[in-house]
């Protein structure tokens, strides 16, 4: 029996960005989706597989920020250590950039992002 694929959570209020990321990871991992902060730290607790977080930071109501806060101050240490991603069309913010870095994001990728 071959081993369950990687599960990737992605947390975008954009309907066409998570569709886009499907598209290009579907095959290889297990994709949850979230379309905003409070979901996606919902489905994070209840997903202890998640491997690794692709962020939306601009989301309505609890943004990413705020996740990237609830993960961090998490008592759970899998929560703690997990990567995140961030996923913005605002890459050369350096203020933001450095303020995700600040609370643990991993790496930028930004939009619109290709396959590559």
């Amino acid at each position: 029996m071959s081993a369950a694929p990687p599960t990737v959570l992605i947390a975008d209020d954009s309907r066409v960005v998570r569709k886009a990321i499907i598209t290009i990871l579907g095959e290889d991992y297990s994709i949850l989706e979230a379309e905003d902060g409070e979901q996606a730290i919902s489905l994070l607790v209840d997903n202890p597989t998640v491997d690794i977080l692709l962020l939306d930071l601009w989301m309505p109501d609890v943004d990413g920020f705020e996740v990237l806060e609830t993960l961090r101050d998490s008592g759970l240490k899998r929560m703690k250590a997990l990567p995140v991603i961030v996923i913005t069309g605002h890459e050369d913010d350096s203020g933001m950039r450095s303020q995700a870095e600040t609370l643990g994001a991993a790496d930028f990728i930004g939009k619109p992002f290709s396959g590559v």
